[in-house]
């Protein structure tokens, strides 16, 4: 559904709430941290599948597993918004909302990104969100084993209505859905999410909800209660794209959760109340295979107040990305509408450009103008681990001929600059060749050919150290 004027987008977005506090250490494991197996003994995951050669992702996320290995999903780590005060009422009100403070407005962040593109959305629960509240044409659905009401039951509460203007347009949308009897069973409500989804003017956005994230007692590790909620939201995303077919080439699936757990594993076997944690994206317009992190490590000087995950990317920016990607909107439009006051800090990447997925690249010949080449640099001693992002811009001609290359630092202590560094392109394959000199002026060689569609990650001197650099168009 959308507004008379607006112009009709064909993406779609999932959003998943996770509620309880999800744990990213559990999760998406810094498995490249030695200090993760020196804090969590009994909770500590085994059977971890390498992501990238620091990161993992937990053995109950199969499906997610496959699609970033396919290129269709990407996880962003030590993020959060930035909220500290491990309450659950406070937490899920401020990720909803997407305020600062708690309880400063009854609206939510995707409804008011809905509202400035003037689309509609499909709750699957009772009541709607508050994270979806902010958009007159929103609607909910709930499978009842109820029977549905006579036909002359529609026509009293019709004419009931008639004289009350917001009462009067209500009705008609209900008795047109045809909504099946259920239990409500997580399967049966994804798979009606997805059939309205892809009716030509059916909801542009979805929603689901889990409950159980917040393991204070036997959390468990690569089975036990954390991972049947992981199994069981793999198994629900799997569903999901099945059911939505061809349309998932246009579809992002997020998740949001209101804080992370503690670092290390308390005397239950537990975790508690955090800061930050794990997003999980995927979907067709997902620029995948990447897991985006300034990874601030686990010591307890790293720590926040000695016991949480800090953040360091700020969750705002991720769903920046992808509700500007959904609805076709700007920066002015998040300061305005989406986040008031709050003005994206970074571009992550996250998203595909011109929406291309990994099937439809094919050549760069006379079809894109510009490349960005996202340097990721991971460094590492005894005590600490971080990560520098940069980015090249390159333009390009009609010829795919190097005009002009921009190099901008996205961390503000990040690559310091670039020392006889070339690019070149040849058909569908990139040739990068030369010297990056990062942070206290240690150079970083570089030389290799990939293809295009694929990110590529380089060991360099040092035993730790690592490069990435992935590509988009």
């Amino acid at each position: 559904m959308a507004y008379a004027g607006t112009k009709i987008t064909d993406k779609r977005l999932l959003i998943v709430l996770l509620r309880g506090g999800m744990d990213g250490l559990a999760s998406i494991p810094p498995i490249g941290d030695r200090g993760l197996s020196q804090i969590r003994k009994d909770i500590l995951v085994n059977g971890v599948e390498d992501l990238d050669g620091f990161f993992g992702i937990n053995p109950a996320l199969k499906f997610l597993g496959s699609e970033y290995a396919n290129g269709r999903a990407a996880f962003v780590h030590a993020t959060s918004f930035p909220y500290t005060g491990r309450s659950h009422f406070d937490g899920q009100n401020i990720m909803e909302t997407g305020n600062e403070r708690p309880y400063e407005t009854n609206t939510g962040w995707v409804g008011r990104a809905m509202n400035a593109a003037g689309y509609s959305s499909l709750a699957v629960s009772l009541p709607i969100p508050i994270i979806l509240r902010g958009n007159d044409v929103n609607s909910n659905f709930f499978p009842s084993r109820f029977r549905s009401l006579a036909s002359q039951h529609y026509r009293d509460i019709s004419r009931l209505w008639a004289s009350d203007s917001e009462l009067s347009g209500m009705l008609k949308p209900i008795i047109e859905r045809d909504i099946p009897p259920g239990r409500g069973d997580t399967r049966e409500l994804v798979s009606f999410a997805a059939s309205e989804m892809h009716k030509p003017n059916g909801p542009r956005v979805g929603l689901l909800e889990f409950e159980g994230f917040d393991t204070h007692a036997l959390q468990g590790n690569e089975e036990g209660h954390h991972a049947e909620n992981l199994a069981e939201l793999d198994s629900v995303l799997q569903n999901f794209k099945k059911n939505m077919g061809q349309l998932y080439n246009k579809t992002v699936v997020v998740t949001v959760t209101e804080f992370g757990r503690t670092a290390a594993e308390n005397g239950s076997r537990g975790t508690d109340h955090g800061y930050a944690s794990a997003i999980f994206l995927a979907g067709g317009l997902i620029n995948g295979k990447q897991v985006i992190s300034d990874w601030p490590g686990l010591g307890v000087r790293n720590l926040y107040e000695g016991r949480d995950l800090q953040m360091t990317i700020d969750a705002r920016d991720v769903y920046s990305e992808v509700v500007k990607t959904v609805f076709d909107l700007d920066d002015d439009d998040i300061t305005r509408n989406v986040f008031p006051g709050y003005r994206p800090k970074r571009t992550l990447g996250l998203m595909r450009a011109n929406n291309v997925s990994n099937e439809e690249v094919g050549s760069v010949n006379g079809v894109f103008d510009t490349l960005r080449i996202q340097w990721s640099i991971a460094l590492s001693d005894d005590n600490y681990n971080f990560v520098r992002e940069a980015e090249d811009v390159i333009s390009l001609n009609n010829n795919s001929k190097i005009t002009n290359i921009e190099h901008i630092n996205i961390s503000s202590d990040g690559i310091s600059g670039r020392e006889n560094l070339e690019y070149e392109l040849v058909n569908d394959t990139i040739k990068i060749r030369g010297v990056v000199k990062v942070l206290g002026g240690e150079r970083l060689f570089v030389n290799f050919s990939a293809p295009l569609e694929e990110k590529q990650a380089l060991k360099m001197f040092g035993a730790e150290d690592k490069l990435v650099l992935s590509w988009q168009f």
